[in-house]
């Protein structure tokens, strides 16, 4: 699949370098290293993180590690309480947003 031409306008224009590596349709990190032929910590996860059911957040964790809601919910809260802000209660992961 290319990149979409609103992702590519928008590395464009901020100056971001980026390179577009092709390979087939996979549906895991694992699937994907091998694929590519490196390592699984070398390839990235994205996870859509939910927070109280309404405040997003997207994190990239290397393909080998799993990811820990708990640490997560305490490191956001951690900075959440240094602004001056509430903590959230709870996280859930999602596979789509919307």
């Amino acid at each position: 699949m290319p990149i979409s031409k609103p992702l590519q306008n928008f590395l464009t224009e901020r100056k971001i370098k980026y390179e577009v590596v092709e390979h087939k349709i996979v549906y895991t990190a694992h699937d994907k290293a091998a694929t590519l032929k490196v390592k699984p910590e070398i390839v990235g996860k994205t996870m859509a993180i939910v927070f109280d059911g309404k405040n997003y957040a997207l994190g990239l964790i290397p393909g080998n590690k799993n990811l820990d809601k708990k640490k997560v919910l305490t490191a956001f809260n951690a900075q959440r309480k240094k602004a001056g802000k509430r903590g959230f209660k709870k996280l859930i992961l999602r596979e789509k947003i919307g």
